[in-house]
């Protein structure tokens, strides 16, 4: 770490090793990230493609509600768990106003398409879908395809 670093960013489950850091890992993140004045950036876009038995956490279930926070930002894709790379669909959540406010202007000019949106809103919305359909079809195959590759 320098004076000109400006922050940790992380990508949680890795590509392309599929690495998932623990509660506890992400937590000390979060602490040794604010202890320094430094932003969390934790990339989550393989947060459903965990190889079958692994445990995946988000940082923002970690996240201290006595602590401040707006310094952890969590960035999702629909392109990679829900296999939908040319929609161009995704998310940040994140505390800080005015890295909400950034994103936001950004978003007003490259903004996915409605009908992605609308798509990507009503595979979301399917939550048995999703638990039982899509996710366990996703790891299972998950381990051919890194044996493939």
């Amino acid at each position: 770490v320098s004076p000109n670093t400006k922050a940790l960013l992380l990508a949680s489950p890795h590509n392309p090793c599929g690495r998932v850091f623990t509660e506890d890992e992400l937590r000390r993140c979060v602490d040794w990230t604010r202890d320094r004045g430094l932003q969390l950036v934790v990339d989550e876009v393989f947060a459903l493609s965990v190889f079958p038995g692994v445990d995946f956490c988000s940082a923002l279930d970690v996240l201290d509600a006595s602590q401040s926070n707006d310094h952890v930002h969590v960035v999702y894709s629909a392109a990679k768990d829900l296999a939908l790379s040319g929609y161009r669909v995704g998310a940040i959540v994140t505390r800080n106003s005015a890295i909400f406010d950034c994103v936001s202007a950004v978003g007003a000019f490259c903004a996915a398409s409605t009908p992605a949106q609308a798509l990507v809103a009503q595979l979301c919305a399917d939550d048995a879908w999703l638990e039982d359909v899509w996710i366990p079809a996703l790891r299972e195959r998950l381990p051919a395809a890194w044996r493939g590759a």
